[in-house]
């Protein structure tokens, strides 16, 4: 950007003891000429202010190696410099001077307002584009726009104000010809351009850097390409529509009373940080995958980074390397901490129940999505996890329990996923025809992977079930397929087994302990030393085939489970293999 001499030369100007912002300058100026560089920069990527870096930088550096290459006319870009700060802090307008599209439909500018805006951008007032800017008010603006040669009131103007105010009356003088000023008018204009320059850019770092980050992503990763792959995967693989979920807070052990959906908590706040906790099948992934898919749609240039836990397999994997590689993302690390620091990627980070590593390296990554709530205080971060899972983040979260499917959910995710108008009227009628056998069924769609499969059955040409002990089992065996090849769980490959040895003790209620009694003898009849019962009891619940009636009391959710399992498990269930 800027040259040796340039620096020097800039230095030189504005920090002259005859210079007019000696004392406001002279220990802030190279941070003030890195900001300049900054919206210069930033001024390459819009359309109307492409050609700033010819008119500023160039020109500059050329003066600074001959003054005999000064041109006052090309080195005056004020007003259009201006411009870059109108972009950072209102991108509404900024577009809808250039004649694009606001992005809000409900503040769109009327023809006479777009306009007034439109001369005010290309006017040469350079304190109307302070005032835009808010450096200024409008009272100091029209000020200065009125009293330029008033002497009383110039005497009363800051430093930097008088610069603006020189600059400005020169320019609408016409005096800035170079035929018409002498070599110290021209050098006082030039310190005065620079005060403006440098001033401005000095007061919108934080705004130049964080839109530099943004440009840095679309220069160093293929944005377009990114979205569009998420939002294609997500509409391929998506075999229903969404229903937005309801979720309660949960502070320590109380829930809240409230219902709230959780789709809106989360896409209002873009720094919030929460964790979505359900068992099996309550769609925390869904819920996950879906956030992303309507970023990408409505991409805002904030990433979504949607990451399945159980893929961090070993040390070297860390988060900030995962997002790194990302298909077409494809940035190196150093560009993804500036955009986690600027607040420019929406995390969302699935299954902390699902990390398959030993404890201390679960613990490790644990520590690591920890350290990110803290390092970067900007980014939205969303995770998942089981209710039961003891190794889980807890901190600096906040926790909402993914609630079953209200009765008017149930009827509305069957309206809306239905392949045909039989099936909607078929499931309606097996769940709500208001009998013994329909309110059991009801209960047990309330989950939304069970209310999945029950339309999945009733659309495919197959015998549906026609007892609820038949629809249980349908359940719980497509919940543990699940688990095993899609949830990567290696526990639940031996659970039909386990299921009928609890079975077979002829109990409704069971202590914990008992529990994992029964497990062990399980497991040690079969040699399966890579189980562990204290898990297994666990993973009973997350996969709601038992519940906790009371404390570490537990028994099956459909407590007639028991009779239809005595009969129908057989011996060999420990080489089940899906």
């Amino acid at each position: 950007m800027f040259s040796k001499e340039a620096k020097e030369f800039i230095i030189r100007e504005v920090t002259n003891e005859k210079g007019r912002l000696n004392e406001y300058v002279i220990d802030k100026v190279e941070n003030k000429i890195y900001c300049l560089e900054c919206a210069i920069k930033v001024s390459e990527h819009l359309e109307r202010l492409n050609n700033l870096k010819n008119s500023i930088i160039d020109q500059i550096n050329q003066i600074a190696e001959d003054p005999s290459k000064l041109n006052l006319d090309t080195l005056q870009k004020v007003p259009q410099f201006l411009e870059i700060f109108i972009y950072l802090i209102d991108k509404d307008l900024y577009n809808s001077i250039q004649g694009y599209k606001p992005l809000d439909e409900e503040n769109k500018l009327t023809s006479q307002e777009l306009k007034k805006e439109q001369a005010l951008m290309n006017s040469p007032s350079i304190p109307e584009g302070l005032c835009k800017i808010k450096i200024i008010d409008e009272d100091i603006s029209n000020k200065l726009k009125s009293n330029s040669k008033n002497l009383d009131f110039y005497k009363t103007l800051s430093n930097e104000m008088k610069a603006y105010m020189d600059v400005y009356y020169l320019r609408n003088q016409g005096a800035h010809a170079d035929r018409d000023l002498s070599i110290t008018q021209k050098w006082q204009y030039v310190k005065d351009i620079l005060i403006i320059y440098l001033e401005v850019a000095g007061r919108f770092r934080k705004e130049l850097e964080s839109e530099l980050n943004r440009i840095d992503l679309s220069s160093a990763t293929d944005a377009e390409k990114y979205m569009d792959k998420i939002i294609k995967t997500y509409e391929e693989r998506s075999c229903f529509t969404y229903i937005n979920l309801e979720g309660k807070e949960k502070i320590q052990s109380e829930i809240n009373k409230s219902k709230t959906s959780l789709i809106n908590l989360i896409s209002k706040n873009n720094n919030c940080r929460i964790k979505l906790l359900g068992n099996a099948g309550m769609g925390k992934t869904t819920t996950m995958e879906y956030l992303a898919y309507q970023d990408a749609k409505n991409y805002n240039g904030r990433v979504p980074v949607f990451i399945e836990l159980k893929d961090i397999n070993n040390e070297q994997d860390t988060i900030i390397k995962i997002i790194a590689n990302k298909e077409h993302l494809n940035c190196n690390e150093e560009i993804v901490e500036k955009l986690l620091s600027n607040g420019y990627i929406n995390l969302y980070l699935d299954g902390i129940n699902e990390i398959t590593t030993d404890n201390n390296q679960k613990r490790q990554i644990i520590s690591q999505i920890n350290s990110l709530f803290t390092q970067y205080p900007k980014i939205k971060i969303v995770l998942t996890d089981r209710e039961s899972n003891n190794i889980t983040v807890t901190d600096n979260v906040d926790v909402y329990v993914i609630e079953k499917l209200t009765d008017n959910k149930i009827d509305e995710f069957i309206r809306k996923n239905s392949k045909t108008k039989e099936v909607e009227t078929k499931a309606l009628d097996l769940i709500f025809k208001n009998t013994a056998s329909s309110n059991n069924l009801k209960e047990l769609v309330r989950i939304p992977f069970r209310l999945y499969k029950l339309l999945e059955i009733i659309s495919m040409d197959v015998t549906i079930p026609t007892t609820i002990e038949e629809f249980d089992k349908y359940f719980t065996d497509a919940i543990i397929e699940r688990e095993v090849r899609l949830k990567a769980t290696p526990e639940a490959r031996n659970l039909t087994y386990f299921i009928k040895e609890i079975v077979n003790v002829n109990k409704e209620i069971f202590d914990r302990d008992e529990l994992i009694e029964i497990i062990s003898d399980a497991i040690n009849k079969r040699n399966l030393t890579n189980e562990n019962s204290d898990r297994l009891v666990d993973l009973f619940t997350e996969l709601s085939i038992m519940e906790e009636v009371s404390f570490n009391k537990y028994r099956f959710i459909n407590t007639e489970i028991r009779e239809n399992r005595k009969e129908e498990i057989e011996d060999n269930t420990n080489d089940i293999s899906w």
